[in-house]
């Protein structure tokens, strides 16, 4: 019984090492981590008043709007670049005609 129970103690004290060096591993990782999530939610807050700004300008558009868009001979660049995003966004085909 004596013998058995310095066997366990011996295993839980290899345990405890080969633990405490994972601990130590995860460690780094979970400072990488943060470090990185703090990095992105920087980013993240410059951008957001951009995007909140173009929400609300989408909330101004109407079916009148669309209609002169669409009735462009030759549309403006900005308009272009916009529409070809709009159109990689739902996987079809790029150009001013498929924009329309």
């Amino acid at each position: 019984m004596v013998v058995d129970l310095e066997k366990q103690t011996e295993d839980a004290a290899e345990i405890e090492k080969v633990t405490a060096v994972e601990e130590a591993a995860a460690k780094k990782i979970f400072d990488e981590v943060s470090a990185i999530k703090t990095d992105c939610e920087a980013v993240l807050a410059e951008a957001m008043p951009a995007l909140k700004k173009a929400l609300a300008a989408l909330d101004t558009l109407d079916k009148g709007d669309i209609g002169e868009m669409k009735n462009y001979a030759k549309p403006p660049e900005d308009l272009v670049l916009v529409m070809d995003a709009v159109c990689v966004l739902l996987d079809k085909k790029t150009g001013w005609d498929s924009a329309k």
